[in-house]
């Protein structure tokens, strides 16, 4: 019970990081498409659509109100450069008035993906606690059924393991983009 308690718990908090990284991915690549477009000397093209996601998520508790509000800061950026047709002479404005938020968002994602990789590790420990558990269970009453477990258990940790290894570079990632843009 107590088991079910915990990745209940860390269910909720997968969650609100899963979200949170979401919005934060979604401005990211948002931002950068437009200073890829100014630095095309295009047109910038913003839709808006995070916004309402942001409130979203922010009345739900997912987002805190300052991260929700750094969020929108840099698609009001995004939102004034594709409103005034922004182009190239206009992109060494963008990339100041944007670094600062940029950098917030990029540090946050730093932040959560450090704890998601803590969370990872906790949570491959339970299931492996859960799955020696369902084999001794099992243990030579079904033998059949131990196997299976045991199969499953292997890929379970596996798919973990995979998440792990994927989250370092990840951030190395993160930190690179918020280096370059300064």
């Amino acid at each position: 019970e107590a088991q079910r308690a915990t990745l209940t718990r860390q269910g909720h908090e997968r969650e609100a990081q899963r979200v949170q990284l979401q919005l934060y991915h979604l401005s990211v690549t948002q931002y950068m498409a437009a200073l890829g477009a100014l630095a095309a000397d295009d047109v910038s093209n913003y839709d808006g659509q995070i916004d309402p996601l942001v409130d979203a998520a922010s009345r739900n508790g997912l987002i805190a109100a300052d991260k929700a509000g750094v969020v929108k800061a840099l698609g009001k950026l995004l939102a004034d450069a594709a409103t005034n047709a922004y182009r190239q002479r206009e992109l060494k404005q963008l990339i100041s008035a944007g670094n600062a938020p940029l950098q917030t968002i990029i540090a946050d994602m730093v932040r959560l993906m450090a704890a998601f990789d803590s969370s990872v590790d906790n949570e491959a420990a339970m299931y492996d606690a859960y799955y020696d558990e369902l084999m001794l269970m099992a243990g030579k009453k079904e033998p059949v059924a131990a196997e299976r477990l045991w199969s499953e258990r292997g890929a379970t940790l596996a798919g973990f393991e995979q998440r792990k290894q994927a989250i370092a570079p990840y951030i190395e990632t993160l930190k690179t983009i918020a280096t370059a843009h300064q």
